[in-house]
């Protein structure tokens, strides 16, 4: 008797481990799109759905690409690259345009080329415009230091400006502005000493100018320092494109 109540317990064991194992292999299949993770059950990327998402945000028969400077190889100037990596030499790529990085749609035909540089085959751009969608990230304040000199910026309509210069008036010179005022709106300018030390003299800090956009467009935006003989140093220039 005893040996048949050992038998009935092992046979009840079993069972559980085989009920057990079915529900988990019913859970697991039916799960089996998910990771299962400590903070629930979080849906695994798909790269195809991603990139088929991207390809809908390109306009019919544009690419992605970006400008690349590579004026500093020889025989090489403002050059093409494609969301894939493949690099194109243009042939008409207008001046516009020429600014490091900028993120663009185009499209073009492979035209035979002399190259130099040879990063790439040669093209003729068919068309070409500025990805709106890459430029127009939400970015509310762009902050430039003279660190900044130089440089091209990509901004949208709205967006707040602040540029801060040194204060020349320690050298006898006063700084002026240069900028498209139908582009650009100076709404503030502050002068910055909290980082001079007390009892200074002859150190007046940092100006800082605020500045917002108002349409779209391009804007040289200089710095000009000049003192009472006619003498000028530069304090800071930058283009602003405003899309």
């Amino acid at each position: 008797m005893k040996n048949n109540k050992g038998f009935a317990g092992v046979g009840i064991l079993i069972a559980i481990i085989v009920v057990l194992a079915l529900g988990g292999a019913y859970y697991l299949g039916k799960h089996s799109s998910t990771s299962i993770l400590p903070f629930g059950d979080i849906e695994k990327s798909n790269p195809v759905k991603e990139l088929q998402n991207d390809i809908k945000n390109v306009p019919a028969g544009y690419q992605k690409a970006k400008i690349i400077n590579l004026t500093g190889v020889d025989g090489c100037g403002y050059e093409i690259e494609l969301s894939n990596g493949q690099r194109l030499e243009p042939t008409n790529l207008s001046s516009e345009f020429k600014k490091d990085s900028l993120p663009v749609l185009i499209k073009y035909k492979e035209k035979s080329v002399n190259s130099v540089c040879m990063i790439g085959k040669g093209i003729e751009l068919t068309d070409i415009k500025i990805d709106s969608d890459v430029i127009n990230l939400p970015v509310s304040i762009l902050k430039l230091t003279t660190q900044d000199t130089g440089k091209s910026f990509t901004v949208a309509k709205g967006q707040t400006i602040i540029i801060k210069v040194g204060n020349p008036e320690d050298l006898g010179y006063q700084n002026t502005l240069q900028y498209n005022s139908s582009i650009l709106q100076l709404i503030n300018k502050t002068n910055d000493t909290s980082m001079v030390p007390a009892g200074s003299n002859g150190n007046f800090g940092y100006e800082i100018y605020t500045f917002k956009t108002l349409t779209n467009g391009t804007s040289n935006l200089n710095v000009i320092a000049t003192n009472g003989q006619g003498k000028t140093m530069d304090m800071f220039s930058s283009t602003i494109v405003v899309q």
